[in-house]
């Protein structure tokens, strides 16, 4: 399955986040995707940005932040990619950050996103 077929939340992970939510599960998630939704595009926007720029370091750090809560949201292919670019953000010397392939984390980033919008639009 390639990441183009593969759902872009895992269904896996996304279970085991339901019941660590236990009965309060519905609203933990409500709040995480809000969340999520409002950061996921914003951080999406700076590493296109970051690496416009050329700045690695700022590139390492959005695709961080935006690493940490895909996982935790079972966007796991999408934490895989900006894992990816944040240990080649670290080995590149600065200014040259536009080298670093950034395509597949915006389109799996853009994927994550309307899937988690289906989510929350369909509980």
């Amino acid at each position: 399955m390639t990441s183009e077929t593969s759902p872009p939340i895992d269904p896996q992970a996304w279970g085991e986040l339901l019941a660590l939510g236990g009965e309060d599960a519905g609203v933990m998630i409500e709040e995480l995707v809000t969340m999520y939704l409002e950061d996921g595009e914003a951080l999406l926007q700076a590493i296109r940005q970051h690496q416009a720029a050329g700045d690695a370091k700022a590139l390492g750090r959005s695709a961080h932040a935006l690493r940490s809560p895909s996982a935790t949201l079972g966007a796991l292919r999408l934490a895989e990619l900006c894992q990816q670019v944040e240990l080649a953000c670290g080995h590149q010397p600065e200014g040259t950050a536009a080298q670093i392939p950034i395509e597949a984390v915006v389109k799996e980033g853009q994927r994550v996103i309307s899937a988690l919008q289906q989510r929350l639009d369909h509980p």
